[in-house]
């Protein structure tokens, strides 16, 4: 194939939703509150959880190791979709969701992708690990 995919992303901001009826919160926790809830997942929190090295190095993965069907690069589609997923207090992804992916395919392979990621640095909210709902916009350009 003399196409090569390039994949741009860009950080989009986090909104309000209720996923498979997990409690999602969105306002900031104050340090008098209390954290046992495990079952919380987190908007927004003090130190927000991060992949291992940065942004850039998860662009980077994600470029590299994305399958995009070969069918939509022989026919020239390009896709945007995003990507929900919990970053859990141990660092590991869970409650993977593609949203508005082209084709069933891209779905899976996206899918299988985030969850192969190495684990984060967790999210911390007044010093304890909790649950964090990230959002990742991803737009799929096919160099010409």
């Amino acid at each position: 194939m003399s196409k090569i995919l390039g994949i741009l992303f860009v950080m989009g901001l986090l909104t309000i939703q209720l996923v498979n009826g997990q409690n999602i919160v969105k306002e900031s926790i104050t340090s008098d509150s209390v954290l046992s809830d495990t079952s919380k997942v987190y908007l927004a929190v003090e130190q927000m959880p991060e992949y291992p090295g940065g942004f850039v190095e998860m662009m980077k993965y994600i470029s590299q190791n994305l399958k995009y069907p070969a069918i939509d690069i022989e026919d020239g589609i390009e896709s945007h979709f995003i990507v929900n997923f919990v970053v859990n207090e141990d660092g590991t992804i869970s409650d993977i969701d593609v949203t508005k992916p082209i084709n069933r395919k891209l779905k899976e392979n996206c899918t299988e992708l985030i969850k192969a990621m190495p684990k984060w640095t967790q999210g911390k909210q007044n010093g304890q690990k909790v649950k964090v709902r990230y959002t990742l916009p991803i737009n799929i350009h096919l160099k010409k």
